[in-house]
């Protein structure tokens, strides 16, 4: 437990928390870092772009205003919403086809035509990939 801004604030863990604790690199045919990390120094920013969503089609299917990428290119990718009513929010992206984006969980409040957000890719985590 911590006081913060004059509140109690108490964290809880479960047995397995034990488990998530890191004690050193793992070894594994692909790469270990996570894209934009400090392990991985690609930059981010470069390859993240700002959408407006078009059209909706149900809470997690939308469509944006031209992305201009090739299918596929933000699957598994990160979204973050920068206006409307999830503003300041995340969600993974399940799919991307052309401009067509389905995440992988609805959001908590509705997406309306017209919110704005940021896009970013993943890395496929293959060496070969990295090198070009």
């Amino acid at each position: 437990m911590r006081l913060r801004q004059g509140r109690y604030v108490a964290t809880l863990r479960g047995l397995s928390a034990a488990l998530e604790q890191s004690y050193g690199d793992v070894y594994s045919p692909e790469c270990r870092a996570d894209l934009g990390d400090a392990r991985c120094r690609v930059d981010l920013g470069a390859r993240t772009v700002s959408g407006t969503v078009a059209s909706v089609t149900n809470e997690r299917r939308f469509t944006a205003a031209a992305l201009g990428v090739a299918d596929g290119y933000y699957a598994y990718g990160r979204l973050r919403w920068l206006s409307g009513a999830n503003a300041g929010r995340a969600m993974e992206i399940k799919a991307q086809t052309g401009d067509a984006i389905v995440l992988f969980d609805a959001m908590a409040a509705a997406i309306v035509a017209g919110d704005r957000f940021s896009i970013s890719p993943v890395c496929d985590k293959r060496f070969a990939t990295c090198r070009a």
